[in-house]
């Protein structure tokens, strides 16, 4: 009797993690406002960038995408820079970054990328979408906001791929600051997984990072910024540093 009961505990459990294998897990890799991951690590409250101008950019696929736009200081502005903030971060976490560029010059502005702030899609692409989303943004800064200056960008982790990826498919983007981000997205959730779980299990993680790509729409194994760099012609600044535990 205690054999069959332990066996039927056993299957109950192996079926209940298969399914979180299938459902819920792969969720964790591209839903950043997922409710159980804000249990365990409870989302920032920023206070909305000061001075700026709210901007919504309807996608290709109907989703909005949220920005604020600051205005420079000077008279003759230098350029604009787009601002784009890694995973988990949002449009405000940029708040005195543009007050310090609008006393230097330069317009900027601060977007919330997919999965994240204000952006009405659910799931992060890692640059997939998201170059596209920012050529969107390029569209509407110069025939709706007027802006006739030199456009760039600046990203930092996961916005710097996105900036590569973005680089790499509009000209019109002149230049770029990117920081700390990753060569490819599979070898860095393989990465996440060893620096937060302590082991990675390959076979495993990889059919978390399909099936993730099958729940957003798009596939992982093509989000490679070291790849996009080979049509990058555009002046760029890579900043990474050599103690990065996460991306290396």
């Amino acid at each position: 009797m205690y054999r069959k009961s332990a066996s039927l505990v056993f299957i109950f459990f192996a079926l209940l993690f298969i399914l979180m294998s299938h459902f819920l897990f792969p969720r964790f890799i591209t839903e950043t406002k997922n409710p159980l991951l804000n249990l365990l690590r409870p989302p920032q409250k920023m206070a909305p960038i000061k001075q700026a101008k709210d901007l919504e950019i309807k996608l290709s696929d109907g989703n909005l995408m949220t920005a604020a736009l600051v205005k420079s200081e000077v008279k003759v502005p230098k350029g604009l820079i787009i601002l784009i903030h890694g995973i988990r971060g949002q449009k405000e976490s940029f708040n005195g970054l543009t007050r310090r560029l609008a006393k230097r010059g330069f317009h900027s502005v601060a977007v919330d990328l997919r999965g994240h702030g204000q952006h009405t899609a659910s799931h992060s692409t890692f640059g997939a979408k998201e170059k596209h989303d920012i050529s969107l943004l390029v569209d509407h800064l110069i025939h709706k906001e007027g802006i006739d200056q030199k456009i760039g960008l600046w990203g930092i982790s996961l916005g710097g791929a996105v900036s590569l990826q973005a680089l790499a498919v509009d000209k019109r983007i002149s230049f770029a600051i990117v920081e700390s981000t990753f060569s490819n997205l599979n070898g860095t959730v393989h990465n996440y997984f060893k620096h937060f779980g302590g082991f990675n299990i390959p076979p495993f993680t990889d059919y978390l990072i399909k099936r993730a790509g099958k729940m957003a729409d798009f596939e992982p194994s093509k989000v490679i910024p070291s790849e996009a760099c080979k049509n990058i012609t555009q002046v760029i600044l890579v900043v990474h540093g050599d103690k990065d535990k996460r991306i290396p």
